[in-house]
């Protein structure tokens, strides 16, 4: 069933479009919360009313901001805290679950509160997304997962940094998406037989880095792989200044 499941049919897809639309408004819910002032649960309160609203499901919705920045959630079992984020703290977000129809999806976004970041804040930020952008538009049928951890090693190794927890909890660049997440798996521990990128998938990438005196920052896009390269359907910006 899995490897059927592999390749998405034209109706999954718009499926995927329906939830990418779903989860594109929550997380921009989540990252406007968080940017107004307001407290990391009300951000992920905000960001699930717009998914059941919409006839979603949210499985989680992990947020760290300020000093718990450098852990993939302030609270591992409700995924925030009651916590505030000031101006000049880092904030990330997710916001993942089955968005339409069982079909699940996870995009991630990093931003600074205030909107006023560091050099060394922009830098970061900017170069965590620039890595799924740069990965995903390398992505169209043919390209193998080999040949993706190739660029993905080196962007990791042009940034330079320093190991990130939730790096090291999940070791990958991607992954397929399906009713959870599918193959391929983006990683060097991947040994499953889907290595190459064939039209039809739908996919996810996405990185986590850091910088020593700075903090962390992740980002995630998923999407549908077309004849020619990649349909985005998750569009919360990437940087919010």
């Amino acid at each position: 069933v899995s490897d059927v499941r592999i390749i998405k049919s034209p109706r999954e897809h718009e499926a995927f479009r329906e939830g990418g639309e779903i989860v594109t408004r929550a997380l921009n819910a989540v990252i406007d919360a968080l940017l107004v002032g307001k407290s990391e649960q009300e951000a992920a309160g905000e960001g699930a009313r717009e998914v059941f609203r919409s006839g979603g499901q949210v499985h989680m919705i992990p947020i760290s901001s300020g000093e718990n920045i450098s852990y993939f959630t302030s609270q591992p079992i409700p995924g925030y805290s009651a916590a505030t984020p000031q101006d000049g703290d880092l904030a990330r977000a997710w916001v993942y679950g089955p968005m339409f129809e069982g079909y699940w999806l996870d995009p991630g976004r990093t931003t600074v509160i205030g909107l006023k970041p560091t050099n060394s804040q922009r830098h970061l930020v900017e170069s965590t997304a620039n890595f799924v952008e740069k990965l995903r538009q390398a992505i169209k049928p043919g390209v193998t997962v080999d040949e993706l951890l190739v660029i993905g090693d080196r962007l990791h190794e042009e940034f330079g940094g320093i190991k990130d927890q939730a790096a090291e909890k999940w070791p990958l660049y991607g992954h397929g998406n399906g009713l959870f997440w599918d193959e391929p798996i983006l990683s060097h521990g991947y040994k499953g037989k889907h290595r190459v990128i064939k039209e039809g998938m739908v996919m996810s990438t996405e990185t986590f880095m850091a910088l020593e005196g700075v903090g962390s920052a992740g980002f995630e896009q998923n999407f549908i792989v077309t004849a020619d390269g990649t349909e985005l359907i998750t569009r919360t910006p990437l940087t919010w200044w």
